[in-house]
């Protein structure tokens, strides 16, 4: 199958989700191994699409096997790519396998993608056990990604880490008052490499527990029976992070929430169009200050 452009149609969606397998195949490495002088990404030197099948569902499911080569790495690795496309032409890596195997058919790892996203395991089809070393599951949370781009900060010589204050900017993201106690504590626990500061990897463990930990914060819009309506992120069904509350009489409330309340930075817009901006702590307001000029959308 080739594209208007006359390059293979696999060839373009494997690149499309090249920076993701990327970014997903360094979070798979052990804490503390990627160097910190080192990008937290590193590009892979060789990424040549070898073979491929597709599904339809909701769109296309595309199975990828990709040979890819690693910076100073003695041997050629293999990916398994699951990316999905939509009607509209958009695609998003939704599972990942990686391993040192390059035999079967790209139809055979269709059935052991599945098969390995439930036991970690996955060996080309007619493979007796130990014939080749299984493939392993590469953990796809594109919320991690998201996190540590919009947290990290730039460290001398050009890497990306979180050091105690970006930490908090995390903690902060996770829905959790941040102090330089927990964060302190945070940066030693998960710090395997002990330059004071966490990598892509470490970030990646420590992120996803405390995320296991707190619950997983979705984005949604709820709206009750009374007329009022909220817009934004729950935590274990209550109002939790970012969203908005329409109030019955007209009025709003746009800012921060904690635990079902308002707590943090907001924005309310009275039912008599006056716009107040200020914080507040667990839903009580304080310091507000009347805007004489506010947003379009209030």
């Amino acid at each position: 199958m080739a594209s208007s452009s006359g390059i293979p149609k696999v060839q373009l969606v494997a690149e499309k989700v090249r920076g993701d397998a990327e970014f997903f195949w360094c979070t798979s490495l052990p804490p503390g191994e990627t160097a910190p002088q080192l990008p937290p990404v590193v590009p892979f030197e060789q990424y040549t699409p070898i073979g491929a099948t597709t599904q339809t569902a909701s769109g296309t499911n595309w199975f990828v096997k990709v040979k890819v080569r690693v910076r100073d790495a003695k041997e050629d690795e293999f990916l398994q790519l699951r990316v999905h496309e939509d009607f509209h032409g958009r695609v998003k890596l939704t599972g990942m396998l990686m391993g040192r195997d390059a035999a079967g058919a790209a139809h055979a790892f269709e059935e052991g993608f599945f098969k390995a996203l439930h036991e970690d395991v996955a060996r080309p089809a007619g493979a007796s056990a130990g014939a080749a070393e299984p493939a392993r599951v590469v953990p796809i949370d594109h919320g991690v990604k998201v996190a540590f781009e919009r947290c990290a900060s730039i460290q001398p010589g050009g890497a990306q880490a979180l050091s105690v204050r970006e930490i908090g900017r995390v903690l902060k993201e996770l829905g959790v008052a941040p102090n330089s106690t927990t964060c302190a504590a945070l940066l030693k626990r998960y710090d395997a490499d002990g330059n004071r500061t966490l990598n892509l990897a470490e970030f990646n463990a420590m992120y996803k527990e405390l995320r296991a930990l707190l619950g997983v914060r979705k984005s949604d819009t709820q709206h009750y029976a009374s007329g009022q309506m909220y817009s934004g992120d729950f935590l274990d069904g209550l109002f939790h992070g970012k969203g908005s509350f329409t109030f019955l009489d007209g009025s709003m409330y746009k800012g921060e929430w904690q635990n079902g309340l308002k707590h943090g930075e907001g924005m309310l817009r009275t039912s008599v169009g006056e716009v107040y901006q200020g914080e507040w702590h667990c839903g009580s307001p304080k310091k507000l200050t009347k805007m004489s000029d506010p947003p379009a959308m209030f």
